[in-house]
């Protein structure tokens, strides 16, 4: 038991909300190291004008105050979650973080009353669809040519 707080007082010092002035450039590294579609740095501005930044986290895994992955979300309609990109440092796969950052992600936004998450996933992209679904996401539509001509996605969407 003892361990298990140490282990979450670590992972909770890890993780952050964004700040702008500190963490745009890093996720806008991430997103062209980790996405043959990355996000720009206007489609960031936009979001975080939008959405405000209640719903984006980062994490600091390394301990060197650098940006090794993130987690994008924000409220749409009062009513839903939709996460608009997660990413890890691609030496930092495998060792939890996403479920981490997802799982803040989502527990916050229980605590605020929302119970229903949506996202888009590329088909091809095997080891989201499967961290998505540990958490209970389903594939709700297949959205064609959502990543561009030929690249289907899917909706995927969790009710609480």
């Amino acid at each position: 038991l003892e361990f298990r707080r140490v282990l979450f007082r670590y992972i909770a010092q890890k993780i952050a909300t964004y700040n702008s002035k500190r963490d745009r450039n890093n996720i806008l590294r991430l997103e062209v190291q980790r996405f043959s579609d990355p996000m720009n740095g206007t489609l960031l501005n936009h979001l975080v004008s939008k959405y405000g930044t209640e719903y984006f986290h980062v994490v600091d895994i390394s301990g060197n105050h650098q940006l090794d992955g993130y987690i994008m979300a924000g409220i749409e309609r009062s009513e839903k979650l939709y996460i608009f990109s997660i990413a890890i440092e691609e030496k930092y796969e495998k060792q939890g973080w996403g479920s981490k950052l997802l799982n803040r992600v989502i527990s916050k936004a229980k605590a605020n009353g929302i119970t229903h998450f949506s996202l888009h996933v590329k088909i091809s992209n095997y080891r989201a669809q499967n961290l998505y679904r540990k958490f209970g996401f389903m594939e709700s539509t297949l959205v064609k040519d959502y990543y561009g001509p030929g690249k289907n996605g899917f909706i995927m969407e969790l009710w609480l």
